[in-house]
C-alpha cells in the first residue's frame, strides 16, 4: 500500500542509476568493522561486488576498505620491536624483510656471519632445541639476532625467555649459508644441535 505523495514510474530505457536513501553507516569505518566481524555481512558484500562487477570499473570491497594512509604504514614500521619491516624509497609501500611463510624472493645475498649469533625462545623449549636443533618451522628461514638483548626480547613473546648461543662462524666454515636480512638479524636454513651452546641461566645472560 502506497502512502500519499509517493510517485510511481516504470523504466523506459537509458542508463541505470542508484538511489541512496541516506541511511548509511552510523560512523566512519563501520562497514570495514562489519567485514571483519560478521561473516554474513562479508558474504553479502561479496555477492554485491560480483553483481556490480560487469557494470563498474571499481571493486566494492576496495571502496569500503581503502588502502592505509602513508602515516599508518610508517607507524607500523616504527612500532615494530625488530627491524622486520622496511619502506620503499618514496615511503608509500611496506614489505617484510623476513618472517615469510611462503616463497618470496627478497634478494638476500649470502653473508659472513659474526662468530656468535643468538636465538631467543621460551625456556620450556630449550631442551627440545638442544636435542633437535633450531628449525624454521613454517617460516622460510631461522632468524638469529646479533645481540642478546634482541634475542631475549624475541624469547619473551613466548613465555619466560631463554637465549641460546649459535656458533655461526663455525657453521659458515662448514658450508652452511647465512643471509643478512636487516640490521642485527641474520637468516639460515637450520641450526644443528652441535652448533648450539647451552645457556646457564635462562632468564639471565646467555653463556656458552
Amino acid at each position: 500500500m502506497l502512502v500519499d505523495g509517493v510517485v510511481e514510474g516504470r523504466p523506459v530505457g537509458g542508463k541505470a542509476v542508484f538511489v541512496f536513501p541516506g541511511q548509511g553507516a552510523q560512523w566512519a569505518g563501520m562497514a570495514v568493522e562489519l567485514l571483519d566481524s560478521s561473516p554474513v555481512f562479508a558474504a553479502t558484500i561479496a555477492e554485491c561486488a560480483r553483481a556490480l562487477e560487469p557494470f563498474v570499473d571499481w571493486d566494492l570491497v576496495d571502496v569500503l576498505r581503502p588502502p592505509p594512509s602513508r602515516d599508518a604504514v610508517t607507524a607500523v614500521v616504527r612500532a615494530s620491536d625488530t627491524p622486520r619491516f622496511e619502506l620503499s624509497g618514496d615511503g608509500a609501500l611496506i614489505r617484510a624483510r623476513y618472517g615469510h611463510s611462503r616463497e618470496v624472493d627478497l634478494g638476500h645475498r649470502p653473508s659472513q656471519p659474526p662468530d656468535l649469533l643468538f636465538h631467543g625462545t621460551a625456556s620450556s623449549t630449550v631442551a627440545v632445541l638442544l636435542a633437535a636443533g633450531i628449525r624454521r618451522q613454517r617460516r622460510r628461514f631461522v632468524h638469529l639476532s646479533e645481540t642478546i638483548a634482541t634475542a631475549r626480547q624475541v624469547g619473551a613473546r613466548h613465555g619466560r625467555p631463554a637465549v641460546l648461543r649459535v656458533h655461526a662462524a663455525l657453521m659458515a666454515a662448514d658450508g652452511r649459508p647465512f643471509f643478512h636480512a636487516a640490521e642485527g638479524t641474520s637468516l639460515t636454513d637450520v641450526v644443528p644441535p652441535s652448533y648450539i651452546a647451552t645457556p646457564r641461566d635462562h632468564a639471565g645472560p646467555a653463556c656458552g
